[in-house]
């Protein structure tokens, strides 16, 4: 879970945040691989694997700021300390950073009487531009999955908040349909235009599967945003449509995607909602990199595109070493030398009760596993303009689902 910055079941949220305010001090397809047809399935890119470090670049390399930024709209840290931190996220290889607070304005926070949200996301994203960073936005309403002591609003409550109208896409781009989640999005993305440079990363709906999909015996009581898998489906697909429209009218060059879907379960995303992605990513926490890479695999042989690794991060040590940093570094590892991951996000840059932070507070200094993290980046970070590099040669084959730009993929990473 992005926005509270915490990795912890709903039933621990309100005492994690607690918890953590007290120590800042201040603060269908499973098994039908065969879907995919070859046209789309260009295995192709993976038979040439780059002689260079024996592995291949990693385009995008992001640091998460789930905890910094999604859990102190209502005790701001300083402009100062957010520039700081971003620096220290540069110096450890990052090439983007997130930003994962509400889309929320002022009076969408039960619990709490925030400034200015607009004005403190603001303060992020001139951090990180500054410092020379892409963006990557990872946000969400808090009524999406009970923020903030908001409620839950799903399409089945009352009041309700659908993911979309029945006329999706058409309705919102016309303006029959401005209360949807997908509409709010669209209009965020249009309201706030000065918070997009080109090159960064926008995510509609981060873990939008976990927000929940019915039917399922769980739908009644945790209110599941969508009544099925392909209503799933249709809401990641027209997020894309709309939000790309949005950028287009901004006049600004975002890639939108990253979902971050789960690596477990591999029966949600259908055909046509990943040819329209274009690149499939995951939100994946298992603490051994060779079950990592065997689910990272999984997913690529299922889905037959490239793979980003929104989300990973060592929450199981606890910061005991050398068990952090040796466990870092043999994710890192096995993500670097995989010859059809694209991107990864380290959760995260200063982190929570599981210990996995890069950078401690409040010093701000790089810790071990910051080190190991630093390290692998590095040898991730040449070019992928090479003629020969896999995910070149992935781009210029799938030009169409990137908009028609075959650089696309490369220059989201810079």
């Amino acid at each position: 879970m992005h926005l509270l910055g915490v990795k912890l079941g709903a039933p621990r949220i309100r005492l994690a945040i607690a918890v953590l305010i007290a120590i800042l001090g201040v603060v269908t397809v499973v098994g039908r691989a065969s879907a995919y047809t070859d046209d789309f399935k260009h295995d192709a890119h993976i038979s040439v694997i780059p002689e260079l470090w024996g592995t291949h670049s990693l385009s995008i390399r992001s640091i998460e700021n789930g905890l910094m930024s999604g859990t102190t709209e209502c005790h701001e840290m300083s402009p100062v300390f957010i520039y700081t931190l971003i620096e220290d996220e540069k110096a450890l290889g990052a090439n983007a950073a997130t930003v994962d607070m509400p889309y929320d304005g002022p009076d969408g926070y039960a619990e709490c009487q925030p400034v200015d949200p607009a004005a403190y996301e603001s303060t992020w994203v001139s951090a990180i531009h500054q410092v020379g960073l892409r963006v990557w936005f990872r946000q969400a309403w808090n009524t999406w999955a009970a923020y903030y002591g908001e409620p839950k609003f799903s399409y089945a409550t009352s009041p309700s908040v659908p993911y979309e109208g029945a006329g999706g896409a058409a309705d919102v781009l016309s303006g029959a349909d401005t209360g949807s989640y997908l509409a709010k999005t669209y209009h965020f993305i249009l309201d706030h235009a000065s918070y997009f440079a080109n090159g960064d990363i926008f995510t509609p709906a981060s873990e939008a599967d976990g927000a929940g999909i019915g039917p399922n015996p769980g739908c009644a009581a945790a209110l599941c945003e969508f009544p099925s898998i392909p209503e799933f489906n249709r809401f990641l697909r027209d997020s894309l449509t709309v939000d790309r429209e949005a950028f287009k009218q901004i006049g600004v060059d975002v890639f939108v995607g990253l979902f971050g879907t789960s690596c477990e379960y591999l029966d949600r995303l259908e055909p046509d909602t990943v040819t329209a992605m274009g690149i499939v990513s995951t939100d994946c926490y298992v603490p051994s990199a060779a079950r990592l890479l065997r689910d990272l695999d999984t997913m690529h042989e299922t889905y037959g595109s490239p793979v980003v690794l929104s989300e990973w991060g060592d929450i199981w040590d606890e910061a005991r070493e050398p068990q952090t940093q040796d466990s870092v570094s043999q994710a890192l590892e096995a993500v670097v030398k995989s010859p059809f991951v694209g991107g990864m996000g380290y959760w995260q840059g200063i982190g929570g009760p599981g210990g996995e932070g890069l950078i401690d507070y409040p010093t701000l200094q790089i810790t071990s596993a910051g080190y190991s993290l630093q390290h692998w980046y590095a040898i991730a970070a040449r070019s992928c303009d090479q003629p020969n590099d896999p995910l070149t040669v992935w781009a210029e084959a799938t030009a169409t689902a990137l908009d028609g730009d075959p650089a696309s993929w490369c220059r989201i990473g810079r």
